[in-house]
């Protein structure tokens, strides 16, 4: 990846994560409590308030214990599974709404969200979904001039998609800058 001059970012170095070990007893009482409530809330700093013990000593043990860390995968899963759950309803089924005049409910309304249901679709079938940038010789004709058009239209059919897109800005850039300076 590049940043907006054309220079390579370097990745983020990972964080050290909870090498000193927490000063409250992590009984297998105050795992379960913790793992239930992240279950339902697929929040690590609410499920560690309820099970009385610091987020971080959540983390030493997550780090320390892998049949914890595997627990701890599961019920997020279920968590977000919850989530799906609650979307698909809310974009199929809908919420009913009230509907007031004068001040008093005199109805309600059956709401949709289009764009739960759009999310839905991306996450299930990215690949179908995915938001798609064409790169076509028209176009490219259109803003680039023909001295370089050869080029790209050879990395766009010899490249990934991701890749080429890469490339290709990377040798605008190129000719961006020679313009400038000649």
């Amino acid at each position: 990846m590049t940043n907006r001059q054309g220079a390579i970012r370097q990745p983020k170095k990972p964080a050290v994560i909870h090498k000193r070990k927490p000063r409250v007893e992590f009984t297998p009482e105050v795992k379960a409590l913790f793992l239930e409530t992240l279950m339902e809330s697929g929040n690590v700093s609410a499920s560690a308030k309820v099970a009385d013990v610091d987020r971080h000593a959540c983390y030493y043990h997550r780090a320390d214990d892998p049949l914890f860390a595997a627990a701890w995968d599961e019920a997020m899963d279920i968590s977000v599974d919850s989530l799906e759950s609650e979307a698909r309803r809310r974009g199929v089924q809908g919420v009913e709404k009230p509907v007031y005049q004068g001040g008093k409910e005199v109805g309600v309304i059956r709401e949709f969200s289009d764009t739960l249901l759009i999310f839905l679709l991306k996450g299930a079938r990215p690949d179908k979904y995915k938001e798609r940038v064409e790169i076509n010789e028209a176009k490219v004709r259109g803003m680039l001039d023909n001295s370089i058009l050869p080029e790209l239209l050879a990395i766009v059919q010899e490249e990934s998609e991701p890749a080429a897109y890469e490339r290709i800005l990377v040798r605008c850039r190129q000719k961006a800058e020679a313009g400038r300076s000649g």
